[in-house]
């Protein structure tokens, strides 16, 4: 049963870090507001927690610990997965956006371009998971 608890935590966690990452509020469910996320949030810490706390008092220090680090290595990667796919995603937008803007004009600086582009994603994604539109 402690099992299955946590593989609804991980499960949790892994649906959490695909919405928080995506494009804000655009492709978010929903019902997934900021303050649904506040609750969604709690009950996911909550049940791992408890979790986990429960794996070890029943189970042993190893086992609890173990346990921990797969979940954690587990959120790690998804949350990682889904930020770099869409850094990818908006890159390539920037990307093409700047080139339909100068086609036809003088050679582009691709190397800054592809710069611009990385750093420009990589800001939009943050602010994407902080609940904020890329131009406030």
């Amino acid at each position: 049963m402690l099992w299955f608890l946590l593989a609804a935590a991980a499960v949790m966690a892994w649906c959490e870090n695909r919405w928080v990452v995506d494009e804000y509020p655009l492709n978010r469910p929903f019902w997934f507001s900021a303050p649904n996320q506040a609750k969604f949030f709690v009950v996911r810490i909550l049940l791992t927690y408890g979790t986990l706390a429960a794996l070890f008092y029943f189970h042993s220090f190893l086992v609890g610990l173990s346990a921990f680090v797969v979940y954690y290595a587990f959120n790690r990667i998804t949350f990682h997965l889904y930020f770099s796919r869409e850094v990818k995603s908006e890159t390539a937008k920037y990307i093409q956006l700047v080139r339909q803007n100068y086609s036809g004009q003088a050679q582009l600086d691709e190397i800054q371009i592809m710069q611009d582009a990385k750093m420009f994603a990589t800001a939009k994604v943050n602010r994407n998971i902080e609940g904020r539109f890329v131009w406030e």
